[in-house]
């Protein structure tokens, strides 16, 4: 997505895309909204999301994703919806969500969560 500045939404839903790495979304300063649902992604390195200052939309649904690290999404920090349903999480570190104080929906339904901390 090099060059495209002004991009403020993307959609990658049912692709075989099965990770995250931390150059993907690299200079897109203005994106609001990212769906990258019904993939195969079963990690995200972290700094993945560092670009997305303005991202305030993330659906990762339907994929294979089984933890979310604590630095996994630090840098959206004006996000507001974070769709994390029917993946294969059993875990979620305590302070994964610390940094996302504008956050208004949360799903996680169709995980494999069995703690909450």
């Amino acid at each position: 997505f090099t060059g495209l500045i002004n991009l403020n939404s993307i959609s990658l839903i049912g692709n075989r895309l099965s990770q995250i790495k931390n150059s993907s979304f690299q200079d897109l300063k203005k994106l609001e909204k990212l769906d990258i649902s019904l993939n195969q992604i079963n990690s995200i390195e972290n700094d993945s999301f560092l670009d997305l200052i303005n991202l305030k939309s993330l659906s990762l649904s339907n994929n294979q994703i089984k933890n979310i690290g604590q630095f996994t999404l630090e840098n959206l920090k004006i996000l507001e919806k974070l769709d994390l349903s029917s993946n294969q999480i059993e875990s979620i570190e305590s302070n994964s969500f610390i940094s996302h104080p504008n956050l208004l929906v949360l799903k996680l339904n169709g995980n494999m969560l069995n703690e909450i901390n």
